[in-house]
C-alpha cells in the first residue's frame, strides 16, 4: 500500500498533467473511467443518475452505458 506522501505526490502529478490539458481530452478521459466503472461494478449493484443538487435518482445501467459511449464517440 503507497503511503501518504507518495499518493499526495502521485496526486499532485495528476494534477499537474490534468491541468495541463485541453477540455475534449479531459472530457475523454472522464467518459472511459465512468464507461470502464460501469462495466466493472456489480451488475445487482444500484446506480444513481444525479439531477442537480442533492437529487439523485436510481438509473439503468444499460442505459447510462450507452449515453457515455454516444458522448465518448462524438
Amino acid at each position: 500500500m503507497a503511503s501518504f506522501a507518495e499518493s499526495f505526490s502521485s496526486n499532485l502529478n495528476f494534477l499537474d498533467f490534468a491541468s495541463k490539458m485541453n477540455d475534449l481530452q479531459y472530457e475523454i478521459i472522464v467518459q472511459e473511467v465512468v464507461q470502464s466503472e460501469l462495466r466493472q461494478t456489480v451488475s445487482s449493484q444500484p446506480i444513481y443518475e444525479r439531477f442537480g443538487g442533492n437529487i439523485f435518482l436510481p438509473a439503468s445501467r444499460t442505459k447510462l452505458l450507452m449515453a457515455c459511449e454516444g458522448r465518448y464517440r462524438k
